[in-house]
């Protein structure tokens, strides 16, 4: 089980939770919740934005906006199974930036 936290995590469109903790375990998303119901021992602050998707496999283009990945990754309609960490872009930004910088999270084992 890894747990790590964002200043972000986007659960869809129109639920972003501020400072969380997301738990995975053998590679899905196991819970997600705000940092304020957790006494955080063991988890790892990547900082960024988290999003937690539906989708496994993405196949992105060289350069995206950060509104092209919330229409890829985010659905209210399915369970978040997996998690994507993005650093370095501000939540705002309208600017597109390599895709490469959008990373899909593991749980590295015990």
């Amino acid at each position: 089980m890894r747990r790590v936290a964002a200043k972000w995590v986007y659960r869809s469109e129109e639920r972003l939770l501020d400072n969380a903790v997301v738990v995975l375990a053998n590679d899905y998303v196991g819970n997600y919740y705000a940092i304020a119901d957790d006494d955080m021992p063991t988890t790892e602050w990547l900082g960024g934005i988290i999003f937690l998707s539906s989708v496994d496999e993405l196949d992105l283009p060289s350069f995206v906006t950060l509104d092209d990945l919330k229409c890829l990754l985010l659905d209210d309609e399915y369970t978040p199974r997996y998690a994507y960490h993005l650093s370095g872009i501000d939540l705002e930004s309208k600017d597109s930036f390599p895709s490469h910088l959008l990373v899909k999270l593991e749980d590295f084992g015990d």
